[in-house]
């Protein structure tokens, strides 16, 4: 429980950390267009360029999203299955020892009345 508490903290340490360096990349790449002394062939490469270079980080981002969610969907079913698994022993071992003092009882009553 412990390891997808502190996954899911990175998790979200590293989506905090994406979506800012996105952002200011865009606004970065606007400003160098407006300052840069370059003709429009070379200013239409470069923001071709730069829409490549997003989209690749946009579909590694992606990727990796899903890739999270089915471990972590993983990790729930398998905490659930543990769960009930530790469930069902547990059950079983209060079955047993209910059973174990029904069996005492029943034997220490017939001593008792056989004694008497």
């Amino acid at each position: 429980m412990k390891e997808i508490l502190e996954k899911d903290a990175l998790e979200r340490n590293e989506r905090s950390i994406l979506v800012p360096f996105l952002v200011g990349g865009v606004i970065g790449a606007g400003i160098a267009l407006l300052m840069a002394p370059k003709s429009g062939k070379e200013t239409r490469k470069d923001v071709m360029d730069f829409a490549v270079r997003t989209r690749d980080a946009i579909s590694k981002s992606i990727d990796k999203s899903k890739a999270l969610y089915v471990d972590g969907k993983t990790a729930v079913a398998d905490a659930i299955e543990n769960g009930t698994a530790l469930y069902e022993g547990g059950k079983a071992a209060v079955v047993n020892a209910f059973e174990a003092g029904k069996d005492a009882f029943l034997k220490e009553r017939d001593r008792h009345r056989e004694v008497a």
